[in-house]
């Protein structure tokens, strides 16, 4: 599902939602696949579902988004690792609050 990020700072991010965690949500931009904790944004909207209104989401909203996400089950360390290699990374890039 294709995700718009506004991040406090003043940054943008436009990508694809891979997963959501508790405390983050994991994103494919610009070929990166990038950690955002819920700490960083200052809004996002999401093509399928709206926009966040609350962060963390509220439990109804991540599940929602969790079943849109490339990745409904989450990231084993695994799925995360063959993930991170397929786009040339050794790990997440996590975009600082």
């Amino acid at each position: 599902m294709a995700v718009a990020l506004a991040l406090r700072g003043g940054g943008r991010a436009q990508g694809e939602l891979l997963a959501v965690q508790d405390t983050a949500l994991v994103v494919l931009a610009r070929d990166t696949v990038t950690l955002v904790p819920y700490g960083a944004l200052e809004a996002v909207q999401f093509s399928q579902v709206g926009d966040l209104r609350e962060t963390p989401p509220a439990p109804d909203f991540a599940r929602q988004l969790r079943l849109v996400s490339r990745f409904p089950q989450g990231l084993t360390p695994d799925l995360l690792a063959r993930l991170l290699a397929a786009h040339g990374q050794s790990a997440l890039k996590v975009v600082a609050r």
